[in-house]
């Protein structure tokens, strides 16, 4: 809004009774006009705010968009446009889009679309700039909050409207403007109507607005083709606006998934205290995949696509899962378990399933390290190896697998390997270099696979083996299922000689996947085999 004042130079009133006679205005072409005015009661700056000293510090604007006064009744805009028309109909309206029956309205709705006036839809931020924005409901509300003001009807300058009076004793005149539909004005002089920048939660052809007329004043919705007032509020910290959200972080940002197969994508909004957290969720190829209101996707044929999660605040920001669609052949067959090539280096062919499991995607059997069998507790005083212990001092002694013995790693025999009893001499459990080989030589995707998350595996000849995300049990508890994989080496030991604790692969849905010597041996763990 251009400032018709920026600087006014007065005789000041310095007692009460006393009178300026001249008063000297520089305006914004550098043009300085000076006014007789034998009395000067008061001095009301047009163009520009009021302080009302509300709690938020809300600044209200002294006249509505497109008037030069607080009387006149200025200029009439449908919700979420920026200019006055002649007139105003579904038929015009920005935002309608009358060939789609299921969703009318493309940019603004609650079907996943803008709930808050983006700036550039903003007839406030429009026409008189980055400093303005139309009043959020909570700014309307805090405005005609008894507590806060007092509102009266009355008639100033011959316009009817309310004047909303604050605890300081200052003031704002919403002049009674009606409101236009079709060609015609309808309400002048008897109602006023001024929009919020909210889309009203319950009705996408709704927007939220305040009315008021001789009797009351109140908060209510109507169809945003409509053309009503706008009477902004000064952007900044000190006033009631709703907080912005600055990120939005998923659950996943790759996904792997076969046809028709599903997952579900959550969204964690930042910062925790977001005034929305609303979002919404977009494919850019719905023939490879869709995404539901609520984040499922849905795989739908073999490509890639991105699914986008956008907050709904108007705020802009938004986050991407990257998606791919194929069709994962681990077994030519139903009898398990497999031998898979997966081309790697040292020749060794991983099983398709694990130990204890009746397909790829079981979790099969826990054991403790060195272990052959499942039990109801796992911890140390269960452990079949364990001679005795001080946890206090982290101090082990054990029977038959001890590194002070061994030096620093041991292995296990064939009689504790949990692969060669339960499924023959054939197999057994894999070493700490073949676990590291499937990590350094394999790509892999944190994906699911019939309904199961885990690691999806692909050698350098397309060869693939799934691990599912089993977690781990420790006393008679498991532990994240479904959110991490342990896997257990042949190895335990360390360079420390620490030979409480063993060898395993670690993965998560977080993208980690390493091999630590890390994991008590007490604990039960997976087993996946390898070919002897």
């Amino acid at each position: 809004m251009k400032k018709t004042f920026f600087l006014i130079m007065a005789a000041m009133m310095m007692a009460a009774g006393a009178r300026a006679q001249k008063m000297v205005v520089k305006t914004t072409d550098q043009q300085m006009v000076m006014y007789d005015i034998p009395n000067v009661e008061s001095v009301s700056f047009v163009d520009g705010y009021v302080d009302l000293g509300l709690p938020s510090g809300t600044l209200w604007a002294t006249c509505n968009v497109g008037a030069s006064s607080p009387e006149e009744y200025g200029d009439f805009f449908a919700w979420g446009e920026t200019e006055p028309k002649s007139e105003y109909a579904w038929t015009n309206y920005f935002d309608y889009d009358a060939d789609d029956a299921s969703n009318r309205y493309k940019k603004y709705n609650n079907d996943g679309g803008l709930t808050e006036l983006l700036p550039e839809d903003d007839a406030a931020t429009v026409n008189w700039g980055e400093g303005w924005q139309t009043p959020s409901m909570e700014q309307f509300e805090e405005l005609i909050d008894p507590s806060n003001t007092t509102t009266v009807w009355l008639e100033q300058n011959g316009v009817y409207g309310r004047m909303v009076i604050g605890k300081n004793s200052q003031y704002i005149f919403l002049p009674a403007a009606g409101f236009r539909w079709g060609t015609s004005y309808n309400g002048a002089g008897s109602d006023g109507y001024y929009w919020s920048r909210t889309l009203n939660a319950s009705s996408n052809s709704m927007a939220d607005y305040l009315l008021f007329g001789s009797g009351s004043i109140s908060s209510l919705y109507s169809g945003r083709g409509m053309g009503f007032s706008v009477r902004p509020v000064v952007c900044g910290a000190n006033q009631i606006q709703k907080i912005p959200v600055t990120g939005i972080v998923l659950n996943y940002s790759t996904l792997s998934l076969q046809p028709d197969a599903t997952q579900q994508l959550t969204a964690t909004v930042e910062p925790e205290d977001a005034s929305n957290k609303a979002v919404m969720w977009t494919s850019s190829d719905a023939t490879v995949a869709t995404v539901s209101t609520g984040g499922l996707v849905t795989a739908k044929a073999e490509g890639t696509c991105t699914i986008t999660c956008t907050a709904k605040d108007g705020s802009g920001v938004k986050t991407e899962c990257h998606v791919t669609v194929s069709e994962v052949h681990l077994c030519p067959n139903n009898n398990h378990p497999h031998m898979i090539d997966l081309g790697l280096p040292s020749g060794t062919k991983w099983a398709c399933c694990n130990v204890g499991a009746s397909n790829p995607t079981g979790y099969g059997g826990y054991y403790a390290w060195g272990e052959t069998s499942e039990k109801s507790e796992y911890s140390w005083s269960t452990y079949f190896d364990l001679e005795a212990s001080d946890p206090k001092t982290n101090t082990y002694l054990f029977k038959k697998y001890n590194c002070n013995i061994y030096n620093w790693y041991v292995m296990l025999q064939p009689e504790d390997d949990a692969a060669t009893v339960n499924w023959g001499n054939s197999w057994q459990m894999p070493n700490a270099s073949q676990l590291g080989e499937l990590i350094e030589k394999c790509s892999k995707v944190w994906t699911q696979l019939n309904g199961v998350n885990g690691l999806l595996v692909t050698g350098p000849n397309g060869g693939q083996i799934f691990l599912p995300a089993a977690g781990w049990r420790l006393d008679d508890k498991l532990s994240y299922a479904g959110e991490d994989g342990c896997y257990w080496s042949n190895t335990v030991g360390s360079e420390f000689q620490e030979d409480h604790i063993g060898g395993a692969l670690d993965f998560d849905k977080y993208g980690s996947c390493d091999i630590t010597f890390e994991t008590r041996r007490d604990i039960g763990c997976s087993v996946r085999a390898v070919r002897k």
